[in-house]
């Protein structure tokens, strides 16, 4: 046999007696001995799967539709386009939706001192005061008192006072002050709720004391109390046309339904003053 056969089998022998003698031992050594070791290697196995399992996928954002902005990471949503404003003329500035049938239209603007209320789509005081008036008996000077209560507070203060002729002004939907120049009771605010559904053109309708008339804007919604009617006015076709002739408070009355207003050319429109 050549030298490097009997090196590979003398080498082949050596490797099946390690493994046959190790297979000895172990077959001698109690099973006490070997648990330890058994569990050590089942740890150190669990560790190298664990160290093999690739991290999680990151969830993918679904992708904007096509012609949105696009925004930077992180950053908040894009809010949508505000809705066209229904009502673009800055005399009719305010859109009922409930007028005309659920149709809405856009109510004329609110006169100074008064503001929009959404709920009945009508202008009401910005300050609702009261007033209070009496004549003082000894000396006959007019006693004027504002924030009383109700009538029967005013009562009060002027039979303390020795009053009489007593006057009572402003309330719910109403404001009133004492007169500068005479110190009796003075309107300064009637609210549009005081006409309601109410229209000239079915009968004798007064507001604001008797200084004015309910009419019907043009195009719709409540009733408005109109203190002042101007004849260049005949003939308006929007808010803005009064606005811009009669200035602020100023609006388009339709009274269609009063037959002859006295118009020229029979028309059947004019522009007004809010209270």
């Amino acid at each position: 046999m050549d030298p490097t056969s009997f090196d590979r089998l003398s080498r082949t022998f050596a490797a099946a007696l390690s493994r046959r003698r190790l297979a000895g031992l172990l077959r001698g050594l109690p099973f006490a001995v070997l648990l330890p070791v058994l569990a050590e290697e089942a740890t150190e196995a669990k560790k190298k799967k664990k160290k093999k399992k690739g991290k999680p996928a990151t969830p993918v954002s679904p992708s904007s539709p096509p012609g949105s902005p696009s925004s930077p990471p992180g950053s908040p949503p894009v809010s949508p386009p505000p809705p066209p404003n229904p009502c673009p003329q800055a005399a009719a500035p305010r859109f009922c939706a409930s007028a005309n049938a659920g149709a809405g239209v856009c109510l004329p603007a609110c006169a100074a001192g008064k503001v929009f209320d959404a709920a009945s789509c009508t202008c009401v005081c910005a300050q609702e005061e009261t007033c209070c008036s009496c004549v003082r008996t000894s000396d006959s000077n007019i006693l004027c008192f504002r924030g009383v209560a109700d009538r029967g507070a005013c009562n009060s203060e002027c039979a303390a006072d020795g009053g009489s002729d007593v006057k009572f002004a402003g309330g719910p939907g109403l404001s009133a002050r004492c007169a500068s120049d005479s110190n009796a009771c003075e309107e300064t605010c009637v609210t549009d709720t005081v006409c309601g559904t109410a229209n000239e053109c079915d009968g004798i309708t007064s507001c604001a004391g008797g200084g004015g008339n309910c009419t019907q804007p043009l195009g719709g919604g409540p009733t408005r109390c109109a203190t002042g009617v101007s004849v260049v006015g005949c003939g308006c076709t929007s808010h803005q046309y009064c606005v811009d002739r009669n200035g602020p408070g100023a609006f388009c009355v339709d009274a269609s339904r009063c037959g002859d207003i006295s118009c020229p050319g029979g028309a059947t429109t004019f522009c007004a003053q809010s209270d």
